[in-house]
């Protein structure tokens, strides 16, 4: 398998390029006026004059504090962060974006699937993602390397009973790439969720490869256990059906379930709405 590398990191150059305009802004500054040559008669001699009594006070001008020009520097500098921004604050390295592989420690435990785009999932917006359903516990694998970016847990408001769990985990490839897994065990019991909780094995910060175990998905009572799969455009938030963009082993996977299990909900006969 090809290894996952960084991409260039253009920020440095970008701020290095800032600080010399900064440092070239030296030669302008004002600087105080040069003391006067000293003179070899006696400065108590009675026929002593003073040059700087003697200077015309028209003289040389003080230099104004170039507030304009250090202002332009300070917009081009706030500017240049700004764009940059992506690259400096990311929560980890920017790999090249690999095909992924199936998120499922043994995907034989997938007992149904759910299709990507399908219309009014939530009663108005389509499904962003892929739900592998389950009726076991199963152990839940990363499909790519990357960097845990977040772990969110928040109540279902589409559930039936609603206050189900949605325990998040997301995977940071680079700034336009990001996994996303949704850990919904089907379940509204205090204790069940914390069970849930418990069973991931990374944090924030963690960095993962291909395969790196992300917890185990917990059987609740409500039925309809699912891995709620999605892979996200990191700029703009947008979904994108992750078998899109899978490895040929994942979608030969994916092909195996369409084709065998029974009670898909592949409006299309597609595990892609309408792609």
């Amino acid at each position: 398998m090809k290894p996952q590398t960084r991409y260039t990191r253009p920020w440095i150059k970008t701020l290095a390029v800032i600080f010399m305009f900064l440092f070239s802004l030296r030669d302008i500054l004002p600087s105080p006026l040069p003391p006067a040559p000293a003179t070899e008669q006696a400065i108590d001699s009675p026929g002593f004059v003073s040059r700087v009594a003697a200077q015309p006070q028209h003289g040389r001008k003080k230099r104004k504090f170039p507030w304009l020009l250090l202002g332009a520097g300070v917009l081009a500098a706030g500017g240049a962060l700004f764009l940059l921004k992506d690259y400096i604050f990311a929560p980890g390295p920017n790999l090249d974006f690999l095909p992924l592989e199936f998120p499922f420690n043994n995907w034989h435990q997938i007992t149904r699937m759910a299709a990507f785009g399908v219309p009014n999932w939530s009663g108005s917006e389509p499904h962003n993602g892929i739900d592998l359903i389950v009726t076991s516990p199963v152990v839940i694998v990363a499909p790519t390397a990357g960097t845990i970016s977040a772990i969110d847990t928040k109540e279902n408001p589409y559930s039936h009973p609603a206050g189900q769990l949605i325990l998040g985990v997301d995977i940071y490839i680079n700034r336009q790439r990001k996994v996303s897994l949704g850990f919904e065990p089907g379940t509204t019991s205090a204790v069940l969720k914390a069970q849930q909780i418990a069973a991931i094995r990374v944090k924030k910060g963690d960095r993962v490869q291909v395969g790196t175990v992300i917890g185990t998905l917990l059987v609740g009572e409500q039925g309809y256990t699912h891995i709620h799969y999605s892979l996200q455009d990191g700029a703009g938030h947008n979904a994108i059906c992750p078998y899109i963009h899978s490895s040929a082993a994942a979608r030969a996977i994916f092909e195996t379930l369409k084709n065998t299990l029974p009670n898909n909900h592949l409006p299309d006969g597609r595990i892609c709405y309408g792609q």
